[in-house]
């Protein structure tokens, strides 16, 4: 399937599951809505029974503004009357019970003559009453009289209860856009991976074809047989085609060291090292496999004295080898390559500057992936196959240090690299 075909469909499930989503939490907040208007009513139908009770035990003057809600959760009901607590208690529970109201409530008896609460009380669905102490506050409210008002503590999560299908159902469809999502994410990925394996074969053909077909039409030339009063051309030839095995063996090499490292954690043969030391070794072998280069393309800044570091001698060789060999390749124009060491306080740190294209934004948190090139190094058709700077990553990581870059394109990168004291 072509990219932009995904790109599409990816756009149309998401509008498909944002659609879904927007609805079912549509659907859900009326529901929530009428079962808080069904309770509601059923609590003001009970409230309303229970002054009726009142006013024929009492025979107060009736009034048309009996029953109030204050909220969700409060209700004011005016009795114009003295009350007794077992009285209302008891009125409450029946009432209660008729409509299906089995739920915690407080209620509390109020005089706003004496403008004082003369009880209130806290009743536990389906346990003792706890003591009237722990009645919540009790709203004021203008009436003439008495009046007892009643608070709904857990009211919210009685109504969520009852809406227990539809919750289950909204989990159930979350759960299924989480599954789509993912299956959406592995086809993406794999599709990635594809590309990357497809990438990986086509570079490592073109690494290996250049070098084979360099020593093929070199072994040609020695087969003739008068190359033999030729022996600077013998020589020259010779010398390229073992150039060339050394290149395919470094790409061999370097493919191996990956395979291994993917499979097994890395074991390090750690030594105490000068980091200056090795930054030169590793300048001379550049300099012997790069005879195009001299020490005046490769510039120095040595902070003294360095203190010695911990680290594998040969693994360390291969990451100031591969950085060094990354700016050589990418430089434009001359090459213009810096080695700056510091002294941190818990370590030392190196840093590798060029002058070359340098990267986008973008590309700096991707190219110390498995496989990954710039596009940039595509379309100059740079050597290399995406794995140099993963390995330098997991070398790195390894010995307790840390790799980053900074980068501006057409302006050069500089990659600096922390490794801990030797202790």
């Amino acid at each position: 399937m072509k990219r932009n075909n995904i790109r599409l469909l990816l756009v149309l499930a998401i509008i498909l599951f944002a659609g879904i989503t927007v609805s079912q939490l549509f659907f859900l907040h009326r529901a929530y809505d009428l079962l808080e208007k069904t309770s509601g009513q059923q609590i003001a139908t009970a409230l309303q029974r229970v002054r009726r009770d009142v006013m024929q035990r009492y025979n107060p003057v009736e009034n048309e503004s009996s029953v109030k809600s204050l909220s969700s959760q409060y209700y004011v009901v005016n009795t114009n009357h003295e009350i007794h607590p077992d009285t209302l208690k008891r009125y409450l529970k029946e009432e209660f019970e008729k409509v299906g109201i089995s739920t915690d409530f407080q209620f509390a008896i109020y005089d706003t003559l004496q403008k004082k609460l003369l009880f209130g009380d806290y009743i536990s669905s389906g346990k003792p009453d706890r003591p009237a102490a722990s009645v919540k506050g009790v709203p004021r409210y203008q009436y003439d009289h008495h009046y007892f008002c009643i608070y709904f503590p857990f009211r919210s999560t009685l109504i969520l209860k009852e809406m227990g299908v539809w919750i289950a159902l909204s989990v159930l469809l979350l759960l299924i856009f989480v599954f789509f999502g993912y299956a959406i994410y592995s086809i993406l990925e794999q599709k990635r991976l594809s590309e990357i394996q497809r990438d990986f074969v086509n570079n490592m053909t073109h690494e290996f074809q250049t070098p084979i077909s360099t020593i093929y039409l070199s072994s040609e030339v020695i087969k003739d047989p008068d190359i033999i009063n030729q022996p600077l051309r013998l020589i020259n030839y010779a010398t390229i085609i073992q150039d060339e095995t050394i290149r395919l063996k470094k790409q061999v090499e370097t493919i191996l060291q990956v395979a291994k490292l993917d499979k097994q954690k890395i074991n390090l043969s750690k030594e105490t090292l000068d980091l200056e030391e090795q930054l030169h070794k590793v300048v001379d072998y550049v300099l012997q496999s790069h005879p195009s280069l001299s020490k005046e393309n490769i510039t120095f800044q040595i902070e003294q004295p360095l203190s010695p570091i911990a680290a594998d001698p040969l693994h360390l060789f291969n990451v100031i080898y591969n950085l060094i060999d990354n700016a050589i390749k990418y430089s434009k124009g001359e090459v213009r390559i810096t080695l700056s060491t510091f002294h941190k306080k818990r370590g030392v740190e190196f840093q590798i500057s060029d002058q070359g294209i340098g990267l986008k934004k973008a590309d700096l948190n991707k190219i110390f992936h498995k496989f990954h090139r710039i596009e940039s190094a595509a379309v100059n058709n740079s050597k290399g196959v995406g794995i140099g700077l993963y390995y330098v990553k997991i070398v790195v990581s390894a010995h307790g240090g840390t790799v980053t870059v900074e980068s501006e394109p057409f302006k050069g990168s500089t990659f600096s690299v922390y490794l801990p004291f030797s202790h």
